[in-house]
């Protein structure tokens, strides 16, 4: 609370939720006096006075939003017997020009069939797999492990970003997962 009846703070968001950005729904709502800063991270004034019609407006426009469910936003969907191997090459070549106002594209793979077989553990409890020519991998995640190990046969659908991966002089088409949903083998995917 301030002496000129603003009421200022920051706010925080994780930029993945399926009410998207809080910085833009904040201004969207045309209550406050200034919302400024990034996306995830700004500052934010509101009018004293128009707090209780901000919460009652929020409530009624949010009531729908699962705050729990995670969105991603995504730059390419690819089913699981396309080769987009040559796009992570191309994306690999942007990667000097990411920053501010430039995101890294992020990519979704549905439905890739794995068996508990395909999945490679390393160290450090990370773990990776090749399909269609791209290894995919998961660092440092035991959860994750333990979900692409605990059935035989299952399909998964993963998100994250495609880089190239160089070793011993070899360039490998890689896609690092920041996200994933397994699901069980269906009988029309054997």
């Amino acid at each position: 609370e301030c002496d000129d009846g603003v009421l200022k703070g920051s706010i925080r968001d994780e930029g993945n939720t399926a009410m998207g950005g809080f910085k833009e729904y904040l201004e969207d709502t045309d209550m406050f006096e200034y919302v400024q800063g990034h996306s995830s991270a700004a500052g934010a004034g509101i009018s004293e006075c128009k707090i209780d019609d901000f919460i009652k407006f929020s409530n009624e426009q949010l009531k729908d939003v699962d705050f729990n469910s995670k969105a991603y936003p995504v730059d390419y969907i690819f089913n699981y017997n396309e080769d987009f191997a040559e796009l992570i090459f191309d994306i690999d070549k942007g990667k000097e020009v990411w920053g501010q106002g430039v995101a890294e594209p992020t990519i979704a793979v549905k439905d890739i069939v794995l068996s508990k077989d395909d999945i490679v553990i390393m160290k450090n409890n990370c773990m990776k797999f090749n399909y269609n020519g791209i290894s995919y991998v998961i660092f440092k995640n035991e959860q994750a492990i333990n979900d692409f190990t605990e059935h035989d046969k299952f399909y998964v659908t993963v998100y994250g970003k495609g880089n190239v991966n160089e070793w011993c002089g070899k360039l490998t088409p890689q896609f690092l997962i920041n996200a994933y949903s397994i699901n069980k083998v269906g009988k029309y995917i054997f």
